[in-house]
């Protein structure tokens, strides 16, 4: 997180498969994307633009633009089209370190800026997010809450810090502490502000997970959140992979 605060996304090959490692600090979103699309392989940069205060990304091959939480072509020649998304959920370090003692992580790039620092110092306590002026999300849930998604369906990690587990529609959520935000601090890994949250797999699906802001659930516009069958997104299937990610742009 330190590099991808800055950066926001790792164009990278992981077991063959060539990923996207993407993060959008103003909606706390991480997904990974298959970068293939109709047999092209494509690498992704970030416009610099938002919508609905969202990252939009662009590809290099077509200039699309791309919206960072649909992972959907919104603007060019690839508009309409949708990215593969793959399982992806954040941990701590020390989680990651105790089950993977020589897992790969990616090095630190050599762009001069300052790794470690936070520059959204205090984002998460914010009563509005940047740069956005659309609804608020249904039944009262701040806008600058977390909600944890799987498929088409959200819950508020406000619900499962309470509760510790929640299981609905054959999906069970757990929180346990000691993962921090990396938006209130201003040195990263400061705060244990959040929490870790995981999602047990059903019928041997692994199913995507992302940890954001409930205007991200769905980025044209708020909806009612955890009111929909979750479906596993095609290819949810695969096996969990690590290796070093090498190209930063």
């Amino acid at each position: 997180m330190r590099y991808l605060i800055w950066h926001e996304i790792v164009n990278d090959t992981v077991g063959g498969m060539p990923i996207a490692v993407t993060f959008c600090p103003l909606c706390n979103s991480g997904i990974t994307f298959d970068r293939r699309v109709n047999g092209k392989t494509l690498s992704f940069g970030v416009t610099g633009k938002l919508r609905n205060s969202d990252m939009i990304m662009y590809d290099r091959e077509t200039q699309s633009w791309w919206q960072q939480a649909e992972g959907r072509g919104i603007v060019g020649e690839l508009t309409g089209q949708d990215l593969e998304t793959l399982p992806t959920w954040m941990e701590s370090w020390a989680e990651f370190k105790a089950r993977n003692p020589d897992g790969l992580v990616m090095a630190q790039p050599t762009t001069n800026r300052d790794y470690g620092r936070n520059p959204y110092t205090g984002y998460d306590s914010l009563q509005r997010p940047f740069l956005y002026s659309g609804e608020e999300p249904p039944h009262n849930i701040p806008s600058l809450a977390r909600v944890v998604r799987v498929g088409t369906q959200a819950w508020p990690v406000t619900r499962l810090r309470e509760d510790g587990a929640v299981t609905e529609n054959g999906i069970t959520l757990t929180w346990s502490a000691g993962q921090a935000s990396a938006l209130t601090p201003l040195t990263l890994g400061k705060d244990a502000m959040w929490g870790r949250y995981a999602c047990v797999m059903h019928r041997g699906v692994i199913w995507h997970m992302t940890l954001c802001s409930p205007l991200r659930f769905t980025p044209s516009g708020p909806r009612a959140i955890g009111c929909w069958a979750a479906k596993p997104s095609h290819g949810q299937k695969q096996k969990r992979r690590r290796n070093q990610m090498r190209r930063l742009f």
